[in-house]
Order: structure tokens, then sequence, then C-alpha cells
């Protein structure tokens, strides 16, 4: 205990960045007391200071110690040290050592468990875990539980109810329960889920209905709602009721999933008439009781029940009156809409029943005197009115729509400078030292804003009027200095900004959003794209995030798993190691890395002269070696299957819309317009099918995979080279991939349109095949590839001179198209890399064939 007080401020000083006071704390105590755990974290405080080979000299140092290191602190400590070191087997290793070394030691046994399970090596650590329930006959630890756990993170997620895995954990989990050695909620919760996958709710009802086992679930809401759900499934409707009843009754009468299940028991049940009174009875009853009249579950259960119910022929009178009550009601509550938008859209079935509808929501709120609840209405009464399509042609005129939207920006800013004003006045009259509110998060009726952005991009799309866009930016800007932290602002300042290659701000904003962890997954596609088209020297600190998080995340979610293993908390493991495999599969990390690549190969790679009287020792092509030398083959692979594996896990509905269904979100149409050029990581908000995207990504790789394999192989393969271009072609040749690549154009002053994408890929594939041609020229000299090599040359030199000469004539131009010429750049870079790349191939490898003094 004195040892961990000793070491708190160190852990202070590495936590808060300042490795530095945590070298001199640790200095002076290892003076005073040297211990293992001190040199651990003095090679951790050494890494960070970049003195690895010292950190790694320590660490080796207690890693060979005779007898072996067990105390877990100093084992864990070491294998995060060697983690950030990138030795993970390291780390291993030691634990093996120390196990062989005494195998009675069951702490060593653990140790190296847990060191299997942070490798993420599933097997190892089933095979250790079942010596261990052999070895030792009074464990400190259930090792067969441990077993089945392990056994069980090795089940696809997607496995069907029949897998042998599967049945196998079911019955180490069977045996454990029969010999009274499932003691706690955990273990009982992973049972459950391993029957619940098997399709056995029966199975689980038996043994829930032991009310020794139901009572390790602590939480009686819990286990109230396990069991309703049980009975639910094995069709035991009264009992399922009585339970869900029994939930919303004695603990949450707000519980939307229990008034679900109550009214789909109901439902299941064929509406019975004492059923249907039972719940009507109770809904009363919560919407009458001071203690819960201000729930909406009773209100939105009201309404789902006569939803669904049979009405022969009553119409939707009664359904309407209860949406309008509900508006009544918690129409002042930003989730009003959210609540009725499925019931209006299902019952309001024509543009009459809408529009009278929108129209008495309006009357509504003239009724309410309060300003700012009367804004909460309002707010509330537009947001519906969008969801009902009547902010359209059909509904309202272009001059209506506009005076509308001017409207609405204008009711905002009148509320927020009010709001600021109280704030401001708050703030001086607060005591000093006290810690002032967020007054700029989301202000009442910052949404009106964003309803006449959406409007003012409606205009744009049917005019085609780059005004709109100007207009909802400034709409926007002046918005976000009244409400500074408004995230929605920010969210579609973004996407404006990215639309017009306005990188640098949109990159700032991205920055202002703190956007970290999981949501550099769900999140970065936003901006990603087009700073991946405009400016990729602005998209790199983005890329570098997202590949940082993914690195951690590996580490991070495998040092879980260990955790849940040592704290027992066993139905956290399997989640943790879902999440893992999800983000390990994600189309963005996938797209990321290759694109990566691409800014390692080109941002970077050396301008040496194209032939150089001697070797130069920044030559283009060992620079490409030595790339190529340290890429993992899967950041490359361009099979389909392997691609069409990934995972989407964009978040498409992080930014606030209010569409009716039958359109597609306002934004999704703007991203959708914006040009696309080499790369785009996301798929959902391009409005592009996931095997469109695949095969785009694939293009990508494969170009990857033609220029290692030419430019990095001592004698490459021209037969393999022209496979890889082959299915190029095919590629080029899908007419969803050929449409996006001719959606970056240019109006020449005759009126002609052209393809900038058409023209670089057909440069591209021009240079591919002079490579090809000057492989085949190598090997056979006199072969028909000296005639057809001249041609293939003089085709990659057009092209170039194309691209070049489509630029010079948009900068003649002097428009507002001047904010693409980065991306036009960008991609002649590019191509340029490829003919560099090809000069310098073609003259090592012609060299011994072209005399001395060449025409």
């Amino acid at each position: 205990q004195d040892m961990a007080a000793r070491l708190v401020p160190i852990y202070e000083a590495l936590d808060g960045g300042q490795p530095k006071q945590a070298l001199k704390l640790i200095t002076n105590m290892m003076k005073k007391k040297p211990a293992s755990i001190l040199t651990v974290l003095k090679a951790l405080a050494l890494h960070r200071l970049g003195s690895t080979e010292e950190a790694l000299a320590l660490c080796d140092q207690i890693g060979s110690a005779q007898p072996p290191e067990t105390d877990e602190t100093v084992l864990r400590t070491l294998n995060l040290v060697y983690k950030q070191m990138g030795k993970n087997e390291q780390a291993t290793n030691m634990a093996e050592r120390a196990w062989e070394n005494d195998q009675r030691n069951e702490e060593a046994a653990i140790q190296l468990f847990y060191s299997y399970a942070r490798e993420g090596n599933l097997v190892k650590q089933q095979q250790h875990v079942m010596k261990m329930s052999k070895l030792y006959l009074r464990p400190r630890e259930d090792y067969v539980l441990w077993a089945a756990l392990t056994i069980l993170l090795q089940v696809p997620s997607d496995a069907p109810p029949t897998h042998p895995m599967l049945g196998l954990t079911s019955k180490m989990f069977e045996k454990i329960a029969a010999e009274g050695r499932m003691k706690d909620s955990e273990t009982l919760l992973v049972y459950l889920d391993i029957l619940e996958r098997m399709n056995k709710p029966q199975e689980a009802l038996r043994i829930l209905s032991s009310p020794d086992v139901a009572n390790m679930i602590k939480l009686p809401f819990e286990r109230l709602k396990t069991l309703a759900h049980l009975h639910e499934r094995v069709e035991q409707w009264d009992e399922a009721i009585k339970l869900y009843r029994q939930l919303l009754t004695d603990h949450e009468p707000d519980e939307w999933d229990a008034y679900k299940g109550y009214i789909a028991c109901i439902q299941k049940k064929g509406f019975l008439a004492q059923d249907v009174e039972e719940l009507m009875k109770l809904l009363k009853g919560f919407q009458t009781d001071q203690k819960t009249c201000l729930c909406r579950g009773p209100f939105l259960a009201e309404i789902e029940l006569e939803s669904i119910k049979p009405r022969e022929g009553e119409g939707n009178q009664a359904i309407v009156s209860l949406m309008l009550q509900y508006f009544d009601r918690f129409g002042a509550k930003g989730c009003c809409v959210y609540d009725l938008k499925p019931y209006m859209l299902r019952h309001l079935d024509t543009d009459q029943a809408r529009a009278q509808f929108g129209e008495t929501l309006l009357e509504k709120t003239r009724g309410v005197s309060d300003s700012e609840k009367n804004l909460r209405y309002y707010t509330s009464c537009i947001q519906i009115q969008r969801v009902l399509g009547m902010h359209t042609a059909s509904h309202m005129t272009d001059a209506a729509l506009l005076s509308l939207a001017n409207d609405l920006v204008n009711k905002f800013i009148a509320s927020a400078e009010e709001a600021v004003k109280k704030a401001k006045q708050h703030r001086e009259a607060a005591p000093k030292g006290s810690v002032a509110e967020d007054d700029g998060e989301r202000l009442v009726g910052s949404d009106l804003v964003l309803v006449a952005v959406h409007i003012l991009l409606e205009m744009h799309f049917k005019s085609t009027s780059e005004q709109y866009v100007y207009q909802a930016i400034a709409i926007l800007e002046l918005s976000l200095v009244l409400s500074p932290s408004n995230f929605q602002f920010k969210l579609h300042l973004l996407v404006l900004y990215a639309r017009l290659g306005h990188i640098r701000r949109a990159s700032d904003l991205f920055q202002s959003l703190s956007i970290r962890n999981i949501q550099l997954d769900t999140l970065s596609h936003i901006v990603l794209d087009d700073a991946l088209r405009y400016s990729p020297p602005h998209a790199r600190p983005i890329t570098d995030t997202i590949l940082h998080f993914h690195k951690q995340n590996v580490d991070q979610t495998l040092e879980s798993v260990a955790q849940c293993f040592s704290h027992h908390a066993y139905s956290r493991i399997e989640d943790i190691s879902r999440l893992k495999k999800r983000l390990q599969s994600s189309h963005t990390y996938a797209s990321t890395l290759t694109e990566t690549l691409f800014f390692n190969m080109i941002l970077y790679a050396p301008t040496a002269p194209l032939i150089p009287d001697e070797p130069d020792p920044n030559d283009l092509l060992p620079f490409i070696k030595q790339l190529a030398s340290n890429t993992k083959t899967d950041v490359i692979d361009a099979k389909y299957d392997v691609l069409r594996a990934l995972q989407l896990n964009e978040d498409v509905e992080s930014i606030d819309t209010w569409q009716p269904e039958t359109e597609q979100p306002i934004l999704t149409r703007l991203i959708a317009e914006a040009p696309m050029c080499q790369c785009t990581t996301s798929v959902r908000a391009y409005g592009r099918t996931k095997e469109e995207q695949v095969e785009i990504l694939r293009l990508r790789r494969l170009t990857l995979q033609f220029v290692f394999d030419a430019f990095i192989a001592s004698s490459p393969k021209a037969d393999e080279l022209r496979d890889i271009l082959l299915c190029i072609n095919d590629v080029l040749a899908i007419p969803s991939v050929s449409a996006s690549m001719g959606v970056l154009k240019v109006e020449e002053q005759t009126g002609r349109t052209q393809s900038f994408d058409a023209i670089r890929w057909n440069t591209v594939r021009h240079v591919f095949e002079a490579i090809i041609t000057v492989l085949e020229l190598c090997a056979e000299p006199n072969g028909p590839a000296v005639q057809t090599l001249p041609g293939k040359l003089a085709a990659v030199h057009k092209g170039c001179e194309d691209m070049l000469g489509l630029i010079k004539g948009m900068l003649a131009q002097k428009d507002h198209a001047f904010i693409a010429i980065p991306a036009f750049f960008s991609l002649v870079a590019e191509v340029m890399f490829y003919v560099h790349a090809m000069m310098k191939k073609a003259h090592d490898i012609l060299c011994p064939y072209v005399p001395a003094q060449p025409s």
C-alpha cells in the first residue's frame, strides 16, 4: 500500500503528458528503494520521450529476470510498454517463461492467460485455460467458465443457431449450472445470451424459473424485463402481459420497450376487449397521476394501440385527435416530431389531411402566450410541416418559401440575442469563481435556422444557382456566433464548405467538434471525401487521426477483454470483441489506409532527375521499394470477397433533417452533387451502393498493386502486370464507376465540356501500358513492342498536355471554379508520379540496349 501511494504522482505525471517529470520522480525513488514496477515505469517514460532503445533494454531486463516476475501490476505495465513499442510477442514470451519456470504458480498461469487475451490469440488462450482447469484442484477462478467464454469468442456473430461451438459452450454452461457454480449475474447473462442465439427461449425460461437463479439478476427491473421477453418468445401471452404490467406499475412507467411488448402481446391475442380495457385503464391512470403525468410513454402507448388495432371503417379521426393532444402536451419538446412521425406518415395518407393537420398545429402555437414556450411549439410545428411535405412547390410558391426562410432566421436571431443577453446578466451577477453555464449548445429555436438552410438548398437545386448555398453559409456562420457550441450548425457548415472545396475552414470546423474515438469512424465521412478530393494536405491530419484511433482500438479492446476476465465482467467480453471486429472491418479504415499509401507515395516522393548521370541515393524507385516493403499485403488486397466483407459504420442520421420519406435528405443530395475524384470513402452519403463503392476501392488498390509490382521487382513480369491492368479496365468499364469518373468536368471556351477524370484515367492506363511494353521489349528486343512503344509514349504525352490544358482553360475563366484547382493539381501530381516512375524504370531496363550516342 505504501508503494502504491508513492506511485500516484508518477501515474499522474504520465497520464498528464509529462514524461520528464515522471522520469525525475522515478529516478529519485529508485535511489532510495529500487523496484521492478519503477523500472517498468521508467521504461514507459523513456519510450514517451523517444528513447525507445533504452526503454526496450529496461523491459528486457525485467523480462529475463530470474526468477521470472509474476506481479500482476508489473506484468500489465510491462505489457503496455511492449505494445506501445510494437513488441507484443516479448510480453507473452516473458509470461510463458514465468509459468514454465514454476507451473504450480497459479498467478503466473493467470498472467499468461491474460497475455494471450491481450494478444488476441484465442486458440492458445483456450488451450492454456483447459490445462489450468486440470492442473489446479482448488482454483482461484472457474477455469471451465473461462474456457467456455474463450470458445464463445471464436463463434462468428452471424453464426446459425446450430453452430457446433455454440452447442459446446451451451453444454459447458449447463454443467456449470448443474454443479451449482453459477454464482453471479454475469455468468447467468452470458448463458442466457447463448440460449438466445441458439433460439432456445424455453430452456432459458426453465433456468430462470428457479428463484435463486432469477435473483442473481440484482435489478428487479432487468429481471422482470428478461422474464417478460422470454414469455413473449414462447408465446405465453398472459404471463408476458402480467410481467410487463408489473414492470410498468412497480418500476418504470416510461419504459417504451415494455409498452411495445405489452401491446404486441395484446395484438397476438386478438385485441380481446378485456385486455384492451385493462391497458387503457393503466394508461389513463399514468396520464392523470401527478407523479407520472409528465411521462411521454403512456401517451405514446395510447397512440400506438390506436394505430394498430382494427378500426373497421372508423377512419383516422381518433388517432388524429390523440396526436393533436400529444402535441398540446409535449409540443415544446424537441423529440415531439420524432415521436409523432411514424404515426403521421402512416395515417395522414392524403395531401389534404396532412395540410389540415399542419395548419391545426400552427393555429395551436398562436395560443401559447409565453414567448420562449411559444417558440418551442412553433419549432416543432415547422418541423412537422416539413415532414408532411408542406414546404414543397406543390404547397408553396418560391417567394413564399423564401419569405418563410427569412422569418425563421429572424425569429431565431431575436430569441438568441435575448438569450445571450440574459446569460451575460447571469454571469455578471454570479459570485466570483463560480463556473458559468454553457449557453451556446442549442438555443431555443436553433432548429428553425436549419429548416431555413434546407429551404435555401432546395432553391439551389431548383435553380442551380450557387447564391443560395452562399446565403445558407452566411446564415449558419451568423447563427454560430450566437450559439458557438451548436454541433448541428457546424455539421451543416462542414458539408457546405466541403462542397465548395474550402477544406481549410471545413477542417477547422471538424477539429472544433472534438470528434474522437468511435466518432472518427462514424462521422469522418462528412468531410473526408471532399478533403481527399480538393486538398490532400488538409486531409492528412484527419486520416492520421483515424489511423491512430484504429491502432489504439486493437490494443485497448484486447486489454479490455483481459480486464473483463480479471474483474468477472463476463457479459461485456463478447460486446467488446464484436466492436473490435467491426472496427477492424471498417470501410472507412480500409479506404483511409489505402489513401494514406498514396499520400506517402506521391506527396513525399523524391524529385530526382528523370535520367541521372550517376545513381542517386534519393532515387524514386528505391523510395517506392521501401514504401512497398513497409506495407502489409492486406492493405492493398483487391480481392472482391475481402472488400465486400467490409462494414459501413457511417452515421447517416447525425445531421438533423426533416425531409418527407419520399425525398432524399437535402444534404445527401448536396454531397452527391459534388464532383468525385480518386477517393470516395462514404457509401450511403453519396447515394452509392456498397457494390459500387467496393469497386472504387478495388480500383485504387489495383493501381497500388500495379505500381508496386512494376517498379520494385528486379524483373517484373509483363503478363502479371497485364492481368492487373485488365482488372483495372474491367472496373473502369462498370457504368457506375465510369459515371463517377466523369463528374469532374471542365467547360472550355468553345463550349465543349470535357471530363478531367476520364482524361486522367486514360493517361494512367497509357502509362501502365507503356511499362508493360517496355518489359516486353526487354524480353524480346526485336519483337512487336519496338513498333508500339513510341505510340504508347506519345499517348502519355498527349494525355498530360490535355490535363494541363484543361487547367489553363479553367484559370482563364476567372470564376468561382478556381476553388477546385487544388483538386486538379493533386490529380496531375499523381499522374506525373506514374510518368516519372515509368521513365526511371524504362531507363533502368533499356539502358543496356541503348547505344552510347543515342539519336
